[in-house]
């Protein structure tokens, strides 16, 4: 297993069933967007630890990348979390969006559901600019210095957010380590 499908994995199983998704919603609205912060934070912990650093590389030895971040719709000016689908090979090329919605996580281009794609297109329309944690030598598409004042001020202050999500996560982990202890 490579490392992106770790990270993948570590995400279905130990992060995703644990966010408030309406919570993450509403938080987009606050003035602090303390929720949206912290899961933020979580996510981007969670690639660290998968990927083993915070600075990836493109044409290194990962193909490709799912990363965490942020979009901002340039149709309605809102923000959301996202999961980034980055193509290493090739100079950072963006290919694939998982939104943080209200309705858990929606993958662009793959939404069935009349409400949820109504939704989307009421919320995230049109373009968006995004931006992801990790650092991406080699990203010719994302200039970090030139962002939006709304992913900016995001991404500002993000890791000073950690509690209850991650906390949430270390006693999941060690739940499930005393399980596997007991099956051995």
């Amino acid at each position: 297993m490579d490392r992106c499908d770790s990270y993948i994995n570590y995400l279905n199983r130990n992060i995703l069933p644990f966010i408030d998704y309406e919570r993450l919603q509403q938080s987009y609205d606050t003035e602090d967007k303390s929720y949206a912060k912290l899961v933020l934070n979580t996510l981007h912990e969670a690639a660290v630890k998968e990927y083993g650093s915070d600075c990836l590389k493109c044409r290194g030895e990962l193909e490709y990348a799912i990363l965490p971040g942020i979009i901002r719709s340039l149709g309605t000016g809102r923000i959301c979390l996202a999961l980034l689908g980055i193509d290493l090979q090739s100079s950072g090329e963006h290919c694939e969006t998982h939104f943080l919605t209200k309705y858990g996580v929606a993958i662009q281009g793959y939404i069935e559901d009349e409400e949820i794609l109504a939704y989307m297109q009421k919320m995230y329309s049109g373009e968006y600019t995004y931006a992801y944690t990790p650092t991406v030598i080699g990203d010719i598409h994302l200039d970090k210095n030139n962002l939006p004042e709304a992913i900016k001020d995001f991404f500002s202050d993000f890791q000073n957010h950690t509690d209850a999500l991650i906390q949430a996560v270390i006693d999941e982990e060690a739940e499930g380590a005393n399980e596997d202890d007991l099956e051995l």
